[in-house]
């Protein structure tokens, strides 16, 4: 059954990255690979030797951030954003029939949107290995066009840009992202309704244990 909180909104909006698709092991086992590479770099070292010190790390903290914060990588956390979002993950996804039946269900009477940190060639890329055509989201706001227009989902202004392309209200609108800090708690505080997927987050208003989930909410 519908939950009947959602029946005023008119748009939805998606993360990408550990939102449409949730890392497997062989996504997670790539993304470390790149991390260590991008240590190993930086610190001037062998990439095999890197690579064993990260393990061993990162079974004690679980935390690729923490990882590189003890091997004293500077900006540990901009690198594992960054091997998020252009490590070559498309390479390894497949298309998901389930989730392409529940984005053109909800296009069906609500828009559909995506805020990214993913560059545009990277996104598309991914979209289309899940079976998706990235037209379908619109507005469609990549790295590049957040960097352009000055807008981010930390300040309110990615979300105030959505709703001006939108001629949407903040109570019209639901965004559905992987990551408290970014996509739960700013998008909260402007009214807009939140829904977290893959992780946990007490601000969001649903907490899905799938993106296919939303079915529960809409239908």
């Amino acid at each position: 059954m519908a939950d009947i909180r959602v029946n005023h909104i008119k748009a939805i909006g998606f993360d990408l990255d550990g939102t449409l698709y949730k890392a497997n092991d062989e996504i997670f086992n790539h993304i470390q690979e790149y991390i260590a590479r991008r240590a190993a770099k930086i610190l001037g070292r062998e990439y095999e030797e890197v690579k064993r010190e990260f393990d061993i790390n990162y079974a004690e903290f679980q935390s690729a951030s923490k990882s590189l914060e003890k091997m004293n990588v500077a900006y540990p956390e901009s690198i594992v954003q960054d091997a998020l979002e252009k490590a070559d993950v498309a390479s390894i996804l497949s298309k998901d029939k389930r989730l392409v039946a529940l984005i053109d269900k909800l296009r069906l009477k609500r828009r559909v949107f995506m805020i990214t940190s993913s560059p545009n060639r990277d996104a598309i890329k991914k979209i289309k290995a899940l079976g998706l055509n990235h037209n379908v989201f619109h507005p469609f706001l990549c790295a590049e066009e957040s960097i352009q227009k000055k807008v981010s989902r930390r300040d309110h202004s990615a979300f105030r840009y959505i709703s001006s392309m939108l001629n949407a209200d903040f109570s019209e609108i639901m965004f559905v992202g992987d990551r408290e800090g970014t996509d739960i708690i700013p998008a909260k505080e402007l009214g807009i309704t939140t829904a977290i997927v893959n992780a946990k987050s007490e601000h969001a208003d649903y907490q899905l244990k799938s993106i296919y989930d939303l079915v529960k909410i809409f239908f």
